[in-house]
């Protein structure tokens, strides 16, 4: 399956540059698609949540008290003005789409840090996280969410 700029078209192209003529075998693209697969993904929240820190840091705020003050150099070069995760890689292997809005990943984020404090099994709040998660996408009828 390719996608524009990933690794696919790097394997097809170093096949190319060795013999223009031919095309990567089915042992060679199922290695690539073990590695593409067996890789890391991102979920978040879609595109349209995308937030600055101040923004983020007041919506956790209303989750775990507390008040901060901003003491940034609005002179200084910033890495980005808005917050986002990359999801392309999941929305095109995995035709994933996002569930929670900014709101609820925020609030569901502040939550597993404070349960992690109590009970430290990350494993299972991490679990029980992906269950909520998992439910919430299944009643949107979120394909990849359907059994």
């Amino acid at each position: 399956m390719p996608v524009g700029g990933r690794p696919e078209g790097r394997i097809k192209a170093e096949i190319e540059e060795k013999d223009p003529s031919a095309e990567p075998s089915a042992f060679q693209l199922s290695a690539f698609n073990f590695q593409l697969f067996c890789s890391h993904f991102n979920f978040g929240p879609a595109l349209t949540s995308n937030r600055t820190v101040a923004q983020l840091v007041q919506e956790l705020l209303k989750h775990t008290g507390g008040e901060w003050l901003d003491t940034s150099d609005p002179d200084a070069v910033h890495e980005a003005s808005k917050l986002n995760l990359a999801t392309d890689k999941a929305f095109h292997l995995l035709q994933w789409l996002p569930v929670w809005s900014f709101e609820e990943t925020v609030a569901a984020t502040a939550d597993w840090y404070a349960t992690e404090q109590l009970i430290k099994d990350t494993r299972k709040i991490t679990s029980d996280h992906i269950r909520v998660y998992h439910l919430a996408a299944a009643a949107k009828g979120l394909a990849w969410a359907q059994e």
